[in-house]
């Protein structure tokens, strides 16, 4: 049987569409899905969250409270000085929940507005015991290890 040259070129064309739209798929999952589920950043080693949490009214470390990045399900655990560093192999923009977590209660706090490109989310937070609520203090950016954007709230 011979087959018309319209039908090798119908065939080709199916084929060449099929690889490139396999390829565009490959490059969409590499760029998207290793930041985390359609944030955007870095890209490379992800984003560092890091802070501190102390207690409000008398400024002491709050220790004990595993913080986790929702997204990712990154977590650690705030020390002795209430300090806290994650190293996520996501990078982040725009917002972002983190859990506080203890034995007794569940925190979430949402930081919003993170430029693209950063390399370091650095949070001074306060716990208010009374209202179970963590004040965002200080939020900085950094970006290769210097400073960005400092936003004092």
């Amino acid at each position: 049987m011979i087959k018309s040259n319209k039908m090798l070129k119908a065939k080709k064309f199916t084929s060449n569409l099929f690889i490139f739209l396999l390829v565009v798929a490959c490059l969409l999952l590499l760029t998207n899905g290793c930041a985390g589920g359609g944030t955007s950043g870095s890209g490379g080693g992800g984003t560092r969250v890091s802070g501190k949490l102390l207690a409000q009214n008398s400024r002491d470390p709050v220790q004990g409270y595993t913080v986790t990045i929702k997204l990712t399900n990154d977590s650690g655990l705030t020390n002795e000085q209430g300090k806290f560093d994650i190293q996520s192999s996501a990078s982040f923009s725009g917002e972002l929940e983190i859990t506080f977590e203890n034995d007794e209660e569940i925190i979430i706090v949402t930081i919003t507005d993170i430029p693209s490109d950063v390399d370091t989310i650095d949070l001074d937070l306060l716990l208010n015991e009374i209202e179970d609520e963590i004040l965002i203090e200080d939020v900085g950016f950094l970006e290769d290890g210097s400073s960005i954007t400092d936003d004092p709230l």
